[in-house]
């Protein structure tokens, strides 16, 4: 019934994220009725409107990248799944990497937020020192991409070491909670 499908997200003229079903023969079969500052805000709208919908992200240069399956949201085994993928070609076109290369990477993203943050916190302060005029809300969406840069490289990481980085996260999660007194677990 839905398997010719999908709902493609992408940025319009005005910088705000929108959405359209598609159908196969190409025709739009419905359209977002406004424009969203945040994606994390538009995938919401999406994932009540059509949860049973694979959802794709248009790129700049016109590809479609999958954000989640036609099951619900991307899991990390499957996320995890994906980036070996992607690694597999990099590596097959003489791209292979040292462990070093990967964590070196990841902390370079991570730098990459943090300096991102600290343009937000220039912001959010009064303090001068952007020097490029940013708006706080475009800063938040460059935040999340530099965040998703990180773990991504976290997960090169753990396909490098050929081991799974969920049971860690969760693990992790429950030690620190547990630490913390806190009632919360996974």
């Amino acid at each position: 019934m839905y398997d010719d499908k999908k709902v493609i997200m992408y940025r319009d003229t005005a910088d705000e994220w929108r959405a359209h079903v598609l159908h196969d023969n190409g025709n739009i079969l419905a359209d977002s009725s406004e424009g969203y500052v945040h994606l994390d805000d538009l995938d919401t709208q999406v994932d009540e409107l059509w949860p049973h919908l694979p959802v794709f992200i248009k790129m700049e240069d016109g590809q479609l990248v999958l954000r989640r399956g036609s099951h619900g949201k991307l899991t990390m085994a499957q996320f995890q799944t994906f980036n070996a993928a992607r690694v597999g070609i990099w590596d097959a076109e003489g791209e292979s990497w040292a462990l070093t290369d990967w964590t070196n990477a990841m902390g370079g993203e991570c730098g990459e937020a943090m300096n991102v943050a600290k343009k937000i916190r220039r912001i959010d302060t009064g303090v001068g020192g952007n020097t490029k005029g940013e708006e706080r809300v475009a800063l938040l969406d460059d935040l999340m991409f530099e965040l998703a840069d990180t773990v991504t490289y976290a997960f090169c990481v753990a396909d490098f070491l050929k081991l799974s980085l969920e049971p860690y996260v969760v693990y992790k999660f429950n030690e620190d909670s547990e630490k913390q007194g806190i009632e919360v677990k996974i």
